[in-house]
């Protein structure tokens, strides 16, 4: 199993009526779309503006190369499942530079404290419960953001209350610990009638609210095939809709150490593997 830090965009995508799994009232959050964050440049904005290897140098500073960490997928790049071809994938490198230029498209111009659109400051709420390694890369993420113009307000909260925030909607970014196993799965992650609702008790980890017909069709084609070939095949496809609708944002691998006594023979530890004896 390999652990890693992500970022939850809060927004009901317009394929969720496709699958009229509910007809909720317009008032509900999670039946409307996110007034700042639904708009696809301002989170291609936010992917832009965000420095990996800040995040990953403030929780390990001791740690020289940050890449072999850096994640841009939901799968790490040593995974079995994780796209080949890397140029198939959208690429959001770190450029605040167009990333400012990504807000102002969206009607967010730089001021001097935040964004502002319509006069109004761009403001968004992080909703993470707090430990030694979150708080400190969530202070870094906080700079990098206002350097382009946004403003983070952190919301601490415990573990149920961030999970029943994530469950109903009830958030504009949320810190999310991400978990790769060997088998990627994603049937409760990525698929349309997972998105956490009234109707299914709020069930399901579609937290996002991610509805997109083709990975939804992969994610069933990937965890329904006995092919090894046909299961990368479909990865790569939900690699590729979750980069360009952006759902969530990737961070960085969290680092595991192991140490074994010198006579053991044969210990060879592999990170998307959860237990070992």
């Amino acid at each position: 199993m390999i652990g890693a830090s992500a970022i939850l965009f809060r927004r009901n995508f317009p394929g969720l009526a496709t699958y009229q799994l509910l007809t909720p009232s317009p008032t509900t959050p999670y039946a409307s779309p996110h007034p700042i964050l639904a708009a696809p440049r301002v989170r291609q904005a936010i992917a832009h503006c965000t420095n990996r290897r800040q995040l990953i140098q403030s929780v390990y500073p001791w740690l020289e190369d940050t890449t072999p960490f850096e994640m841009h997928s939901f799968l790490p790049a040593t995974h079995w499942a994780y796209s080949e071809d890397e140029s198939l994938l959208i690429s959001y490198s770190f450029d605040p530079e167009k990333g400012a230029s990504l807000l102002e498209q969206a009607g967010w111009t730089l001021a001097p404290c935040a964004g502002a659109g319509s006069g109004q400051e761009l403001n968004l709420i992080l909703t993470y419960t707090s430990s030694e390694l979150r708080d400190a890369w969530t202070a870094v993420f906080e700079n990098q953001m206002r350097s382009c113009g946004i403003r983070i307000v952190h919301n601490r909260v415990p573990y149920e209350e961030r999970k029943a925030a994530m469950s109903q909607h009830n958030f504009d970014l949320v810190a999310y610990p991400w978990h790769s196993f060997s088998d990627p799965n994603g049937r409760t992650l990525f698929r349309c009638d997972q998105i956490p609702s009234p109707e299914n008790a709020w069930q399901g980890e579609n937290y996002a609210g991610w509805c997109n017909p083709i990975a939804d069709q992969a994610t069933r084609a990937a965890t329904s095939s006995l092919s090894r070939e046909a299961q990368r095949a479909a990865y790569r496809t939900i690699q590729e809709e979750y980069r360009r609708d952006l759902p969530g944002l990737p961070l960085f691998s969290r680092v595991d150490i192991y140490a074994s006594n010198p006579a053991l023979t044969g210990f060879n530890p592999d990170a998307t593997e959860g237990i070992y004896t």
